[in-house]
């Protein structure tokens, strides 16, 4: 229909990626179900320019590929609408776009030197900060410009010692991260070459400090001017990164010859493998990780749950997990790349059964020691995290970054040594069906965690659940990483049914973004869960 209407599931739902909401159709055999129809509406579209950041110059020329995406600005799925770009002028349209408000995020590939940073409308660097754009169907909403910014790259080697590079013969994949020097955050990940360079093709104007890791015992995390952590680095090491300019950046990897080790299991005391457990500095900036149930050096397996985390210098580090990791391993989609096929690859992933279904066993992240991870991560920002890989294949989803909370423990550790015992038991967060309504007016014979509703819901939605006897008893909020972001409700309870409300706030009572949510139930050796989806 190029454009023309706007597809839909059965009944009414226009967005293709939210098929969980819509009817159902029964189908008897040797009989025709009828009545089945549909009623399309006609499309809207977006349409603007592409400009230099001086906001006049249209970007134009032979070879050149622009691209938008439209995200839905409630629930942050993507919209599937295609672009189409004048290379003569610089102007786009998107289509065919529904009645609804979207944050658009658009794309330039000049296909020559010139490199520039994908953007959201207008001017704004990430998804809080963008601006909503309204579309009236089957108006066109116009001059909705992008104002492109030219991108520097960095990089360099990473060598074992002053002139001796790291490669295939000694420490393959070396990992280099960089962070922005003002404020810490990550801005991007990348990893060695064969002949032990890296490079960071598309980094925004600015300072940042570039550090390695070969995850390796002998070699510790070091930084561009041998600082071995954040804090450490001096103004004169900071790299500066100007648009159309390549920085280098060399790192001499120092010794560290220290060793944190431990287990990793869920609730049931069964090992768990392919959890990332990471090592921070007193800033929380990443230092050295393993993965548990394989010796990431060597490539050979450990025993099942035990993890290593090596290349560590004398000095007291915060430890945490990442358990979505197993799940990055799994979904073949994560390598998709953006600019061959953007509307493709996002529905290629958000169809997988990571985000069509979540029939996967999630579990709750902890810092060390028991300390639950409670951080917002909102849809949209893990879809677009597993996409944006800094210049390397590694999804920025991984927290290289994070905040480490006042309940972390810190492990201290001795280089040569090994501090042993530094174990992690992961809460299940897994989805349990219990579809019974509450029968508010009898004493229930089990625990029981009905379905929220509304469900989908916007702002509140409401809560019933059983407690069959008098029993301690958790009532929490997840995000998808498995980072709890809310408690309803911890002591005891006398055996009864309950009910409760969801605002849609995190503990601190800011408002969380739309997205999944985990609802989790609690008690002694029992864990049940539910899906909530939560619209803005």
């Amino acid at each position: 229909h190029n454009g023309v209407v706007v597809d839909e599931y059965y009944e009414d739902i226009q967005n293709l990626f939210e098929i969980k909401q819509a009817s159902a159709v029964s189908v008897t055999s040797g009989e025709t179900t009828s009545g089945i129809d549909f009623s399309l509406d006609l499309a809207g579209a977006i349409s603007g320019h592409f400009f230099e950041a001086d906001g006049s110059t249209p970007i134009t020329g032979e070879g050149t590929e622009a691209t938008v995406l439209a995200f839905d600005a409630e629930t942050g799925y993507p919209e599937l609408a295609f672009s189409t770009f004048n290379a003569t002028d610089g102007s786009y349209e998107i289509r065919p776009m529904r009645s609804g408000e979207f944050h658009l995020l658009g794309f330039v590939d000049s296909g020559d030197d010139v490199t520039y940073l994908p953007q959201f409308f207008d001017g704004a660097a990430s998804l809080e900060t963008a601006t909503r754009v309204a579309v009236t169907a089957p108006d066109v909403t116009t001059d909705i410009d992008f104002d492109m910014i030219r991108a520097g790259s960095v990089e360099g080697l990473v060598n074992l010692s002053p002139g001796f590079p790291v490669g295939e013969d000694s420490l393959e994949a070396t990992l280099v991260v960089a962070f922005e020097a003002n404020s810490g955050e990550l801005a991007g990940v990348a990893e060695t070459s064969f002949a032990g360079g890296y490079r960071f093709p598309v980094l925004a104007p600015g300072q940042y400090k570039v550090a390695a890791s070969a995850l390796a015992d002998g070699y510790a995390g070091t930084y561009h001017g041998g600082a071995n952590s954040f804090d450490a680095v001096s103004a004169e090491d900071i790299v500066e990164v100007s648009s159309d300019a390549t920085t280098r950046a060399d790192i001499d990897l120092a010794t560290g010859e220290g060793t944190i080790s431990g287990t990793v299991t869920d609730p049931n005391g069964q090992p768990l493998n392919g959890v990332l457990v990471l090592a921070y500095d007193q800033t929380g900036h990443v230092v050295s990780a393993g993965l548990s149930g394989f010796d990431i050096v060597t490539e050979l397996p450990l025993s099942p749950g035990e993890y290593h985390i090596q290349g560590l210098v004398a000095g007291s580090y915060f430890v945490r997990t990442f358990s979505l990791f197993q799940i990055l391993n799994l979904v073949e989609e994560l390598t998709l790349d953006l600019g061959d096929d953007p509307i493709g690859g996002l529905f290629g992933l958000l169809s997988s059964d990571l985000f069509a279904s979540l029939d996967i066993e999630l579990f709750a992240d902890a810092w060390y020691e028991n300390e639950p991870v409670e951080a917002e991560v909102d849809t949209f920002s893990l879809v677009f995290g597993l996409f944006a890989g800094g210049g390397g294949d590694i999804p920025l989803v991984i927290p290289f970054f994070d905040t480490v909370p006042p309940g972390a423990q810190a492990v201290s550790v001795e280089s040569p040594g090994e501090t042993t015992g530094i174990d992690f038991m992961l809460e299940f967060l897994g989805v349990t069906d219990v579809a019974e309504a509450p029968d508010l007016e009898s004493v229930p014979s089990d625990f029981h965690l009905f379905q929220n509703y509304p469900n989908p819901f916007n702002p509140s939605t409401v809560i019933n659940y059983s407690v069959p006897q008098t029993a301690e008893v958790k009532l929490r909020i997840y995000n998808l990483l498995g980072q709890r972001i809310r408690t309803l409700f911890d002591g005891l309870k006398q055996a009864g049914v309950y009910t409760t409300q969801w605002d849609g706030r995190d503990d601190t009572g800011q408002q969380v973004a739309a997205g999944i949510y985990f609802l989790r139930l609690e008690s002694e050796h029992l864990t049940l869960s539910r899906k909530m989806l939560l619209v803005r």
